[in-house]
């Protein structure tokens, strides 16, 4: 979890304390991301499970196709504090933000700005899940939105991806399918050496290859050039 301070007044006489320590920490995956290119929060564009500790620059976002100006964001979810303590939320954004913690709007900032924004204090409940939306606007230049939280006892800091948990979990596309290679000339016997060429249908895909006759791995010899076999050998070779 995040950095705890205690302070401790001792007494005149000697006195025993005993400390019990658990951990408060959650087990959550980020905040429902929702991006749209446009300021008005329509049009989705892309959808994603993160934190709120995103700075694009001047850059666009890199979730779908967005502009790099004039988009927006919605993460919402549910939120679990550590303890049972005053909380106060501050939002670092370049843009306009609105913040919902537990249904209750505590900061309303939708106009550009560069300033940091700081909640009015909330006493919340450890352990317990609390509905959270923050609402981003980029207008234009820097694009850049930080959730924090501080309590008495939790240093200020970026509210942890743990402590989030998603309005709607998405699950990541599988990983492309990669074209298996084609060896030119094929593999069969021949009477002079042979210079053979490995090609694969996917684009920007990696052929490596063994000469040992053991399965490729990422590790392997990286094909670039033509490879010369002048004695018998087994080769083969697997995109990536």
């Amino acid at each position: 979890g995040g950095a705890y301070q205690h302070t401790i007044t001792t007494p005149a006489t000697d006195t025993t304390y005993t400390a019990i320590f658990r951990d408060a920490t959650g087990s959550g995956t980020g905040l429902y991301g929702e991006y749209f290119p446009n300021t008005s929060l329509t049009a989705l564009a892309c959808e994603t499970n993160e934190g709120i500790d995103q700075d694009c620059g001047t850059e666009a976002p890199l979730c779908g196709t967005l502009p790099a100006d004039g988009f927006s964001v919605r993460w919402s979810g549910k939120l679990q504090p550590y303890f049972t303590e005053d909380h106060t939320f501050y939002v670092d954004a370049d843009g306009g933000v609105r913040l919902w913690v537990n249904n209750v709007l505590i900061i309303d900032s939708w106009g550009e700005s560069s300033a940091e924004r700081t909640s009015s204090i909330l006493s919340l409940t450890g352990g317990s899940l609390y509905n959270i939306k923050l609402e981003y606007q980029d207008i234009t230049g820097v694009a850049r939105a930080r959730l924090y939280w501080a309590t008495s006892g939790v240093l200020k800091e970026i509210i942890p991806i743990s402590q989030l948990q998603p309005s709607k979990v998405i699950t990541p596309p599988p990983p492309p399918t990669v074209a298996t290679p084609t060896f030119t000339p094929p593999g069969g016997a021949y009477t002079s050496a042979q210079s053979v060429t490995l090609s694969t249908a996917t684009v920007g895909a990696q052929i490596r290859y063994t000469l040992d006759g053991t399965s490729p791995s990422s590790g392997s010899a990286l094909y670039t050039t033509p490879i010369t076999v002048s004695t018998s050998t087994t080769l083969k070779a697997r995109a990536f």
